[in-house]
């Protein structure tokens, strides 16, 4: 958290891993990626779970944030479409945290790694941060 807090621009915004969860409707963090925003200031792709539930900071936030999320998720990260969709996102970043790894985690570490479109800048203790190109 300290690295990307002092590495990275403070306007980025980061991509974390997530799912659907609760029957479809809202995405939820995987992995100590949805933490960013508390403790780095950053922007992710996911606010606290209770934007579900809770009236945003602007009119449709909640369909605003399903919507990001899907438009990445219709995409193998490791094809240009997915690289295209981040990047009209506003998206610079990609995290992969410790806890993550499930079989179908979206962030394969494998994936990315092998793709040019993505450039890793940080890997240490199970964290692993690439640089959308």
């Amino acid at each position: 958290m300290s690295w990307i807090a002092s590495e990275t621009p403070p306007g980025a915004r980061v991509f974390v891993n997530s799912f659907l969860a609760y029957d479809g409707t809202l995405y939820a963090g995987s992995d100590g990626g949805w933490m960013l925003t508390f403790f780095t200031g950053r922007s992710t792709n996911l606010p606290p779970i209770t934007y579900g539930s809770e009236a945003g900071p602007t009119p449709g936030y909640y369909t605003h944030v399903n919507d990001e999320n899907a438009a990445v998720y219709a995409h193998p990260i490791n094809t240009p479409d997915a690289a295209a969709a981040l990047k009209a996102a506003g998206f610079g970043y990609l995290y992969n945290g410790p806890a993550a790894s499930p079989p179908n985690e979206y962030l394969d570490p494998a994936q990315i790694d092998a793709s040019p479109l993505y450039e890793q800048i940080y890997r240490r203790d199970g964290v692993t941060i690439w640089r959308v190109r």
